[in-house]
């Protein structure tokens, strides 16, 4: 989990109470190793069991071609960039978790420097705007 996503899941955690971060399940799945076959259980962001919501935290990468992240000159399992790979999985990982019952939010969120009282309002409003509700603090 990077520095900005630990610190907006931090931040949600004040607004929604106990999460649980990078969870997998068995039924989100990465696509399977040419070589073992294996399939890598995909990580959530931020996980409320007893609410049945998943928030994903999408920075810039998510959004941008970002060479760093990306890394368009290596192909994945999937045999597409990493870029073109994390558009693939987020989806995924979106639909089934949506097919089993969670509300799934994506919060898009740039790397910049703001106070954190402003931050935390603006997750606020992006929650409610989203249906969200029942606030800890």
């Amino acid at each position: 989990m990077g520095r900005t996503e630990s610190y907006v899941v931090a931040l949600l955690e004040r607004l929604l109470g106990p999460v649980e971060r990078g969870k997998r399940y068995d039924w989100a799945r990465g696509d399977a190793s040419p070589k073992t076959g294996r399939r890598m259980m995909l990580p959530f962001d931020a996980v409320w069991e007893v609410r049945s919501l998943i928030i994903e935290i999408d920075e810039d990468q998510h959004r941008e071609a970002t060479p760093i992240f990306d890394k368009p000159d290596r192909l994945t399992v999937s045999g597409v960039h990493r870029g073109e790979q994390r558009r693939v999985y987020d989806a995924r990982k979106r639909s089934e978790a949506r097919l089993r019952g969670y509300q799934v939010v994506a919060i898009e969120w740039s790397r910049r420097r703001r106070p954190q009282p402003t931050d935390l309002e603006e997750l606020r409003a992006r929650l409610i705007a989203e249906g969200v509700a029942n606030f800890v603090g």
